[in-house]
């Protein structure tokens, strides 16, 4: 699909530790695997994920839930911080 440029399977290996907090007020849920897809068009990342977890994708594949979220990664360099002429 263009605009992608990796998806990964994330699947949980063992379940961490109780914190104290989790004690007192309970455990969190904890999660048995992720899909992490990434590109260089938000938009294509963002129809890849509806297309999962639409009817006929990872829900009918057994994914008790599917939630999806966009992070955007931006950076910015000074002409001093690369070996450049100005």
């Amino acid at each position: 699909m263009p605009g992608l440029g990796s998806a990964h399977l994330l699947q949980g290996a063992q379940a961490a530790a109780m914190t104290h907090e989790q004690r007192i007020c309970g455990a969190d849920h904890g999660v048995d695997s992720a899909i992490i897809v990434t590109g260089y068009d938000s938009n294509a990342v963002a129809a890849c994920a509806q297309e999962r977890c639409a009817v006929g994708g990872l829900p009918e594949r057994g994914a008790r839930e599917c939630t999806c979220a966009r992070y955007r990664l931006g950076t910015w360099l000074a002409n001093t911080e690369v070996d450049v002429d100005a």
